[in-house]
């Protein structure tokens, strides 16, 4: 980890101490890290984390932008992919007509 990473890490982690009552995640993925000022408790929370390809890149972000309501982009998340799959499955369901 160069320098300036390290930098915006101790800044990530200054501003939980300040924001978040310490609350800050950061998950490396096989193809993508992800931040956040919570603690996940499921699958949608870490959809609602911030996602980046390059750790310096992702925590500049994280640490410039203002904290999320990562709540309420998880319930979103959620939301949208059921639909999907109510959608999906309505139309696996639907008889086809052959012409």
């Amino acid at each position: 980890m160069d320098i300036e990473t390290a930098a915006l890490l101790i800044k990530c982690f200054e501003r939980a101490d300040r924001l978040t009552d310490g609350h800050f995640t950061l998950c490396k993925f096989t193809v993508e890290w992800r931040a956040g000022f919570l603690t996940p408790n499921s699958y949608w929370d870490i959809q609602a984390m911030d996602k980046g390809d390059d750790l310096r890149v992702l925590l500049d972000r994280v640490v410039n932008l203002g904290i999320p309501d990562y709540t309420a982009k998880a319930t979103a998340l959620k939301e949208v992919f059921e639909r999907e799959v109510r959608i999906d499955r309505i139309y696996k369901e639907t008889p086809k007509i052959r012409l």
